[in-house]
């Protein structure tokens, strides 16, 4: 993967509370976010929560998150 795509240059979403599919390999706390459900979390086991503190971030790659709450940004 090169550093373009490491950081996002294939564009963000802005999500707040709900599922979320696709490619991804940060995502970004705008506001204290609870995530319920990650899969496919390469290298490492799926964790089954994860709460995110504002402007906290998370790499890795991710192709389903589901947020309980809060609002994040999901970069490709």
């Amino acid at each position: 993967m090169s550093n373009s795509l490491a950081f996002g240059a294939n564009g963000s979403i802005l999500k707040g509370a709900g599922a979320l599919t696709g490619d991804f390999v940060m995502i970004q706390a705008l506001e204290d976010s609870s995530i319920t459900v990650v899969s496919n979390w390469v290298g490492a086991s799926s964790p089954e929560s994860l709460t995110l503190s504002a402007g906290s971030t998370v790499y890795g790659v991710f192709t389903t998150v589901t947020w309980v709450s809060g609002k994040v940004v999901a970069y490709k």
